[in-house]
C-alpha cells in the first residue's frame, strides 16, 4: 500500500522516496505522520504547510516519543485525543497518562495502547472504565489477533473488531470475522478508512467481492 509505504519512508528519513510516492498519490497526512514519528520535524512542518493534517502529525510525534514537538502542536491546535492515542500506541505510558490527566478521553488511550500491542496498559485502562469495543478495535487494527479474540470472548462487539481488522489491512481476519457474523458494512467502512487498497480500482474490486459473496 503506497500510503503506508510513504509513511514508512518518511519515518525512516527517506524524503525523496516519500515525495516520489506523494507524487504517485500517497496521502500527505500519512507521510507527515511518519516524518513526525521518525523525528523529522522540518519535513513534517514542510508537509503541514503543504496541507497535511496537524492531528496526524501530532499523533506521529507522540508515537515516536517526541513530546516537545507533540506539545508544540497541541498548542497549535492539535486534538489532545489524537496525541494521547499516539503516545499510548508508542508505549509512552507516562506521557499518555499526563494527557489523560489533561482531559484526553480514556478510550483513545486504550485504543492506542491495544493497537500498539501494549496489552497491560490497555487492560489497566479497561479496569479504569475504557470501552472494551474501542480496545478490541485497536487490537484488531494493530494485528494483535489473540488479544482481540480474548476481548471478543469478554464481550467485545464482533463488528467493531472486524472494522478494526479491515482498517488495519488485516483482510484475512476481517473475512474470518465476516464468516462468524460480523456486519459487512463495518468491514467496508474499515477498508475505506484504512486506505489499504493500492488504487480506487482495487478498492472497488474488493468491495464488489465482499458484497457479492
Amino acid at each position: 500500500n503506497k500510503h503506508y509505504a510513504a509513511s514508512g519512508a518518511a519515518q525512516g528519513g527517506h524524503r525523496d522516496d516519500a515525495e516520489f510516492l506523494r507524487a504517485e498519490g500517497a496521502n500527505i497526512s500519512y507521510i507527515a505522520e511518519g516524518a513526525a514519528c521518525g523525528g523529522y520535524r522540518n519535513y513534517a512542518e514542510f508537509l503541514r504547510a503543504e496541507g497535511a493534517n496537524i492531528n496526524n502529525i501530532a499523533e506521529g510525534a507522540a508515537r515516536g516519543g517526541h513530546r516537545n514537538y507533540a506539545e508544540f502542536l497541541r498548542e497549535e491546535g492539535a486534538y489532545i485525543n489524537n496525541i494521547a492515542e499516539g503516545a499510548a500506541r508508542g508505549g509512552h505510558r507516562d506521557y499518555a497518562e499526563f494527557l489523560r490527566a489533561e482531559g484526553a478521553d480514556i478510550d483513545f488511550n486504550a485504543e492506542g495502547a491495544a493497537r500498539g500491542g501494549h496489552r497491560d496498559y490497555a487492560e489497566f485502562l479497561r479496569a479504569q472504565g475504557a470501552n472494551i469495543d474501542f480496545i478490541a478495535q485497536g487490537a484488531a487494527r494493530g494485528g494483535h489477533r489473540d488479544y482481540a479474540k480474548f476481548l471478543r470472548a469478554e464481550g467485545a462487539n464482533i463488528s467493531q473488531i472486524a472494522f478494526g481488522a479491515a482498517r488495519g489491512g488485516h483482510r484475512d481476519y476481517a473475512e474470518y470475522l465476516r464468516a462468524e457474523g460480523a456486519d459487512i458494512d463495518a468491514i467496508v467502512d474499515g477498508v475505506l478508512e484504512g486506505r489499504h487498497m493500492s488504487s480506487k480500482k482495487s478498492t472497488l474490486h474488493f468491495l464488489l467481492h465482499i458484497n457479492n459473496s
